[in-house]
């Protein structure tokens, strides 16, 4: 408040200015699309988001300020519908196309990685699990190990560590302090996880994305106009060369 007094005031008529435009914006469209206003989703997400708006202003409701945000900014999504008819941003639009199109692949991978993680942590938990109930050990050893893998969520927050991070000192933990056999553990984990799974997984996105490319047909029409637009240019280039008298 002290570097900027006029802070409330500033944000309280910029926010009614905003809200009457929104206002304006909803009734035109509902005037001019009547009942079929009412049919696209996006059209209720700025109807609730207008009248929260007015319920905040006008009947002083006391509103949640980030839900209120959030309901405004999800509006901004209603701006993807333009991105097809903008050629400039076609490379955008195939992206989110494909992002789209790839949830289903993106749901049962996170339920397989998800999956091994679990299976993982639960047998490497199970081993260490007698080293930390051994009173004999070097209590700050079995502190070292605890920290990583002491609990079910410490476990699996671990391997998907070892899976996505740094694998080396959750590794280095158990071998210098449990036994020298996990250290086969962790590469035969990291070689067929790490390495094969992962990468079948990412196979599995780079096909689904170029499936969805070559089955875009406003994608296929535009990359041709591409070449045409190129190939006219070699062909203005190429007579432009041979032109030497320059009629």
């Amino acid at each position: 408040a002290r570097l900027w007094p006029h802070a409330a005031a500033i944000f309280y008529y910029s926010n009614l200015v905003f809200v009457s435009l929104f206002i304006v914006d909803i009734v035109l469209r509902i005037v001019f699309l009547r009942l079929h206003f009412w049919v696209v989703p996006f059209n209720w997400l700025d109807f609730f988001s207008v009248l929260c708006g007015v319920c905040e202003l006008v009947l002083t409701w006391p509103m949640n300020g980030e839900i209120l945000r959030l309901f405004r900014f999800a509006r901004v999504a209603r701006a993807f519908k333009v991105v097809r008819l903008a050629r400039v941003m076609e490379s955008l639009y195939l992206l989110i196309k494909c992002v789209k199109a790839s949830v289903e692949v993106l749901c049962w991978s996170l339920v397989l990685i998800g999956s091994i993680q679990i299976i993982a942590g639960m047998l490497i938990g199970t081993a260490v699990s007698s080293y930390l109930d051994d009173a004999t050990k070097d209590l700050d050893n079995r502190r070292a190990v605890f920290r990583y893998y002491g609990s079910f969520d410490k476990t699996i927050l671990t391997m998907f560590e070892v899976l996505f991070a740094n694998w080396v000192p959750p590794c280095r933990i158990l071998v210098e302090n449990v036994g020298d056999y996990f250290m086969y553990v962790f590469i035969i984990y990291r070689c067929l996880v790490g390495f094969a799974v992962l990468n079948v997984v990412q196979a599995v996105f780079i096909q689904q994305t170029m499936r969805v490319a070559q089955a875009d047909q406003d994608y296929l029409m535009t990359q041709k106009r591409k070449q045409v637009q190129s190939y006219c240019q070699k062909l203005k280039s190429l007579f432009a060369q041979l032109d030497t008298s320059g009629d």
